[in-house]
């Protein structure tokens, strides 16, 4: 398999998987993750959780991926990470990250996305990673501009656009 589980000092990144689904659904119907997502990211039920992680999981190869951040010590899982849009002609990919509020300010997204910067820049051979939030999402703005990403642009839909270039 081409996308592995990752290791970080305090993480283990494990590839979204069905055993996930009771994290996902509660992850994604929390007020405060959902606050600077879309309408339609929001679940209903399990079965949407589902969705996402048969999303997810497609056979390889594919352009995406996704890992729930469990804490090594006690296997908690405390947020996800994903890389998608991943086009191998221009060596290039997304990241997108959501954490559950009870984990928010412990340095651990900050954690697992270098670790997904090298594994995107070592294994996926990319030169440049995007991401883009909210333009009210200060926490998550102030952790891509401290990973190195740039601001490029922003968008009618009051996105911020944000690049990493190696």
């Amino acid at each position: 398999m081409f996308f592995t589980d990752l290791e970080t000092n305090r993480l283990h990144l494990q590839s979204i998987a069905p055993m996930h689904r009771y994290f996902i659904y509660a992850l994604f119907t929390n007020e405060d993750v959902l606050r600077f997502h879309n309408k339609e990211d929001q679940l209903s039920d399990l079965y949407g959780a589902d969705t996402e992680i048969a999303e997810w999981n497609q056979p390889e190869p594919h352009n995406q991926h996704g890992w729930v951040l469990a804490c090594k010590a006690d296997g908690v899982a405390m947020g996800v990470c994903v890389v998608n849009n991943w086009d191998r002609n221009t060596a290039s990919c997304q990241v997108h990250y959501d954490m559950h509020p009870d984990f928010w300010g412990k340095g651990y997204m900050t954690e697992a996305i270098r670790t997904i910067i090298d594994f995107a820049q070592d294994k996926m051979k990319v030169r440049c990673i995007e991401t883009s939030m909210d333009e009210e999402n200060v926490k998550s703005i102030k952790l891509a501009e401290r990973l190195g990403f740039e601001y490029i642009e922003q968008t009618v839909e009051d996105e911020r656009i944000y690049r990493l270039y190696f």
